[in-house]
């Protein structure tokens, strides 16, 4: 009888690893505020920028320091 090996399936991957060294902004869109006051939307008003890209979201965790809202 053969000796079945369990396989590798080739090296971990290592992005994601190093801390970012991009300067972040957070960034409140008023259009979007505007938005879901008039018509009571959801919207996710808030975006976490990093570089070139985003993400939108409707609160941030700043820790330790406070949480926003919007």
């Amino acid at each position: 009888m053969p000796k079945i090996i369990p396989g590798q399936r080739g090296p971990k991957g290592n992005w994601y690893i190093n801390q970012r060294t991009q300067n972040g902004f957070i960034h409140a869109n008023q259009h979007l505020l505007r938005l879901n006051r008039k018509d009571g939307g959801s919207r996710p008003a808030i975006s976490v920028e990093l570089g070139k890209h985003s993400q939108y979201c409707h609160y941030v965790e700043v820790w330790p320091l406070t949480r926003d809202i919007a």
